[in-house]
Parts: C-alpha cells; structure tokens; sequence
C-alpha cells in the first residue's frame, strides 16, 4: 500500500525527520486557506502518485494564497485527479540535494540502504548510488552511515544529522512493516536536512505487526491488489494472495514478463529462481493454498490475467493435501470466461504442474473442458521445479501467441435474464448462481447432481418434476452450503444443457 506523499511526510515526522511546515488540502478553497496560514510562498502538490508530477506541472511554487488556489484551479482543470487532494507546504530552497532510501530487495532477499549525493528522477538507478546490504535485525551499522556520509562530503552538524536521518529512516521501515522509504529530493536547507519528498510504501501482510499508523488521505492501492484482497474479506475457506511486483527498469531489462501462480509460498520462491535462469520475471506473486474454493481460484487468475504486459502463465503447486479437482475447476472457468472464442484455450503460453491430492483428476478436468491446446503443457507430480520451467521455457520458444497479448479486464460473468423457470441463490463469497429449469427439462445427464456436493457430501441440488432446485435453504446456501466448486457449472456445459451459470464479484466493491 502506497502512502500519499502527505502521509508519507507524516510517518517520517513522526520518526524526527525533518519536513517542510505544511498540511492537506481537498479542493482549491483549502489550498488558498492552508497557504495564508502559512505565509510566504508555499508548495502546492496535487497528491496522485502518478510518476513525473514536476514535468506534468502538479508541483508548483505559488508567492501567496491567491496564487496557490489558482494553481490548485488549474492543476485540476489540466487533467488532475482531485480525488487524493493536495499537500500544500512551505517553500524551502535547497542548497544541496541528495537522494536517500531503504528498500526490500528481492534479489538481495534484504533490506538494501541506498544514498545518492545527488537528488532528482531516476536517480535511485543510477551508477552513483551507494548501496548497502542491511541486516533485517540490526539495520545500518556505523561503516555504513560512514559511507553515507563520506559519499555526501559532509562534516560536522550536518555529517551527524545525516547519519541519525537515515537510521530514523530504518526505523520507519522496519516498524511500520514498509517494503520501501524513500526521500528524494533529501535537501541541505539552511545547514537543516529536510525532507522535501517522501515516498513510502507498507506490505499489506506485515501491517498486523506494524506500528498503528492512520492515514489521513485515503491511501493510492493498486487496483488489482484491491480487488484481490477483497476475494478473502468475507470469505474464510483458503487463501488468495495476490500482489504486484514492482521491479525496476534495471532489472526488467532483457527479461521476459510472466504471470505467476503457486499453491504454496514456498514453491513460488523456488519457481522465480528457477524461472530466473531462463530470463523470465515473474510481475506478480500468488499463492492460493489452504484448499481455498473453485471460485477464489477462479477470480484470483482472472486479476492475474488483467496484467499488462504478461507474455506467459505459470501455474504450480507443491506436493498438496488441498484438493487439486477444485483447483483446477477454478483455472478452467477462468479460461472459459476470458477466452470463449477459443471455448477456453488461452492465447499465451501457459504451464500447469499438478502435485498432491487429486491432481491427476486435476490434469483430466484441464483437457476435458478444452483448455489443453497448442500453448499448453499440464505436468505431474513427478515434475520438480527446474523441471517444470524447463518445460516453460521450451513451451515459450515454440509459441504460437503474440509477444505480449493484450490484459484481460474484469468483466464479471452474465447471469440468465430474470424469468419465469429461473432459480437463482447467493453463494458465501458473494457471487451469485442461476439455473435454467427450462433447460433442464430437456436433459437427460443431470451431470450437474453428479458434480454436486455440500460440506455434508450431499447434494446442494435436487431434480423435482425434471427441473433442477435448491435441496438446501437460499440462506443455508449463502452462508456455505454450497462450496462453490463450480462442479455443476463445468459439467452442465460440457454433459448438460448448459443451464448453470455463474456470477463472482470482480471489483473491490462487489467482492
């Protein structure tokens, strides 16, 4: 989750970092207030976190209040969001710049302290950085801030206060559970080092643990990651993990961006590692485990596969206990959702290693709904993790797909229209499912109570005068009766009259 730089500014005041004098403004009525009370000439910074703000004319230096509630006007009417509000602050001028961070490191597997002698865009990627493994327990060690301060070419009051300012920015980073602190530009103002940007970023996972913090602007999440976290809120059965990786251009360099999905944190880091020998990078983290339902595992690859820029899906799963039937019923409602012109094969190079329970009906349940084609390879349990991205990388050099195939939106699923003959009932993880009995009528399979089991292993349908219904209460079925193995849905469409269909929540507001 990515603070407002207002709040960011907050945190690291908190922390005895010096920051402009200033405040949060919503409109252009409360900039020109916040200004006079200020005096001067002040800051205005439209809050987005859209990169190059400078550039795009978002930070601007006002003389007085009037000045600075134009400015906020005109901001806004250039294209401006005005949703995260403005900082506005008093002006401090720089005598110098630098530029100075802590970072998470995935391929370091640590906190990494950065310092630059020189502030500005881009910089943290630069030559001139000084860079310094940390310890997760003991953070910076007094060689390291004497770099920092060796590289600044500082002495005296200023070499002190640079070496307390950055083990004050080890301490917001570890407290607050951040993934990355960040200030740049860190100006020399007046013999004072102050803070004149701040970014900073906190892992969503570590907050439980972290120092309270209350953000007093609503807080800049990605979307995916939103919509992802709202898929275990109300519902308790398994995990769904999702995050984006936000890797450096450095690192993106020469590497092929993939979507990755595991059963089992564990399995995910060995799979990167493995993956990272053949050149791909993995823009995501997913793990669904803990024998979570069909239908989180349905909307967890739809986020997955919203992803700009995702040239290949890997897809892999520790030797699991949960049921791998569920799993791959997900996967292929999913498939069938995004690619109905292809009724189900996708148009990306994808790999599939089922290993665990059930994962041999897993593989059967992938081929059977046509989900196995020219860009597909489904492996078994006999199949290692530097196996399995051999396996991907031989399945990349041979495809049949675009570079890099467009995302794919989350466009929920349609429901029958509401008519006479049309059951429909809520499920626990707010999706909802409607039966065609009309339909049914004309079956002859019923495939559907064959696929259909309840947490008593009894049927949550019934057939009565040849129609399918609910053989449990609506409100017994939205509280768990039903799994949400998606079973009936699947085996209707391919044994039936495919009369079920199925509804799940797609947005942070619906899930």
């Amino acid at each position: 989750m990515r603070l407002t730089e207002h709040d960011g500014k907050r945190l690291l005041a908190l922390a005895g970092i010096r920051v402009p004098d200033g405040g949060w403004a919503r409109d252009p009525d409360g900039v020109r207030r916040l200004a006079g009370s200020l005096r001067g000439a002040v800051a205005v910074k439209l809050q987005d976190p859209a990169p190059s703000r400078l550039k795009r004319g978002w930070v601007r230096r006002c003389i007085d209040a009037r000045a600075a509630g134009e400015a906020a006007s005109a901001i806004l009417r250039e294209g401006g969001s005005p949703s995260l509000g403005f900082r506005v602050e008093r002006w401090r001028e720089p005598e110098r710049e630098f530029y100075a961070a802590v970072v998470s490191d995935p391929a370091a597997r640590a906190p990494v302290l950065l310092f630059g002698a020189q502030g500005g865009r881009g910089v943290e990627e630069g030559a001139g950085v000084l860079r310094r493994v940390l310890s997760i327990r003991r953070g910076p060690a007094p060689e390291d801030l004497r770099a920092c301060v060796a590289a600044a070419d500082l002495s005296g009051r200023a070499a002190d206060s640079l070496g307390k300012l950055l083990s004050s920015l080890w301490s917001v980073y570890r407290s607050h559970g951040a993934v990355l602190v960040e200030v740049n530009p860190l100006g020399l103002c007046g013999g004072d080092l102050v803070a004149l940007d701040a970014r900073v970023e906190l892992d969503p996972d570590a907050r439980e643990g972290a120092a309270r913090f209350e953000p007093e602007v609503p807080a800049d999440e990605d979307p995916l990651e939103r919509v992802a976290g709202e898929i275990d809120r109300h519902d308790h059965r398994g995990v769904a993990h999702f995050l984006r990786v936000d890797w450096p251009s450095a690192a993106r360099a020469g590497r092929t961006p993939i979507g990755l999905h595991c059963v089992g944190t564990g399995v995910s880091l060995t799979c990167m590692d493995e993956l990272a020998r053949h050149g791909f990078l993995p823009i995501n983290f997913a793990d669904t485990s803990g024998n979570p339902t069909a239908s989180k595992i349905c909307r967890v690859v739809r986020v997955i596969f919203a992803q700009e820029s995702m040239a290949g899906y890997f897809f892999m799963t520790c030797v699991s206990s949960q049921q791998l039937a569920h799993t791959a019923r997900g996967i292929a409602k999913a498939f069938l959702e995004m690619f109905p012109g292809s009724s189900g094969r996708p148009d990306r190079p994808c790999l599939f290693c089922f290993r665990g329970a059930w994962d041999e009906e897993a593989q059967g349940i992938l081929r059977a709904h046509g989900v196995v084609g020219a860009n597909v390879r489904v492996l078994g349990r006999e199949s290692s993790e530097r196996a399995a991205a051999d396996a991907f990388a031989e399945l990349f050099r041979g495809r049949t797909a675009a570079p890099f195939p467009p995302a794919h939106p989350l466009q929920e699923a349609d429901l029958h229209e509401d008519r006479p003959g049309i059951v429909r009932f809520d499920v626990l993880s707010g999706g909802v499912i409607s039966i065609d009995t009309e339909a049914c009528v004309r079956c002859t399979s019923y495939a559907c109570l064959r696929a259909c089991r309840s947490p008593s292993d009894e049927p949550v349908l019934a057939v009565e005068g040849g129609r399918a219904r609910l053989r449990i209460t609506p409100e017994e079925a939205r509280r768990g009766g039903c799994v949400e193995c998606l079973a009936c849905v699947l085996d209707c469409r391919l044994e039936g009259r495919d009369a079920i269909r199925v509804r799940l929540p797609l947005s942070a507001e619906g899930a």
